[in-house]
């Protein structure tokens, strides 16, 4: 037990440092879809980066502490297919899903899905927002809410967004950064859902 608690410190510590560890996510492939393929821009997310691979639609109002993250562009026109699936690989970090806050139901439904998507457990809403410039023209036309969960190295499957409307498709974050600021209840939620984690697989 001892030992557990340990590993998950340490992955605490390395998930709080934005120093030299690597690519968070280092493949995104899709698995289903209709539309345009996705692409991986590590260490590419800032302001004014396309959040889509098939849309002039940028990023705008990023939180300071996750400029530079692993930003993987996905296929707008993919929000409606059915079956969509994302496949990622990471290291130990966090993987950040935003969802348009037009979404009445969040999280996905998949999101809480631990034997679909692989993860350890579920995604847990951070309150932070960043938004979308539809035209790039300097506006902020939709806001999307980021939400969070700890990754070990492995690779991972993201659903569809099964809103069933017109509305963006979600955005795919990969970074060692937790946000909203370290004393925030959503990281030690975090730290304790790594730790659950842990034992379960031990």
């Amino acid at each position: 037990m001892r030992f557990k608690l340990c590993v998950a410190m340490l992955s605490l510590v390395l998930l709080s440092s934005s120093s030299a560890f690597g690519a968070v996510i280092t493949d995104a492939v899709k698995l289903a879809g209709n539309a345009t393929a996705i692409n991986l821009v590590e260490g590419g997310l800032a302001d004014g980066v396309d959040a889509y691979t098939d849309r002039n639609h940028v990023l705008v109002d990023i939180p300071a502490p996750l400029i530079g993250s692993d930003l993987v562009q996905v296929s707008n026109s993919d929000k409606t297919s059915s079956p969509y699936e994302v496949s990622i690989t990471t290291n130990l970090g966090l993987i950040y899903v935003g969802l348009d806050d037009r979404l009445t139901s969040q999280p996905l439904s998949w999101m809480n899905d631990s034997a679909y998507t692989g993860l350890p457990d579920g995604f847990l809403s951070t309150g932070t927002q960043i938004g979308i410039d539809e035209g790039n023209n300097g506006s902020v036309d939709q806001t999307f809410t980021l939400w969070a969960a700890l990754a070990g190295p492995g690779t991972y499957t993201l659903g569809k967004q099964d809103d069933g409307g017109s509305r963006n498709n979600y955005i795919i974050l990969g970074s060692r950064t937790l946000i909203p600021e370290p004393s925030s209840v959503t990281i030690l939620a975090l730290g304790l859902m790594g730790l659950i984690s842990l034992i379960r697989r031990r």
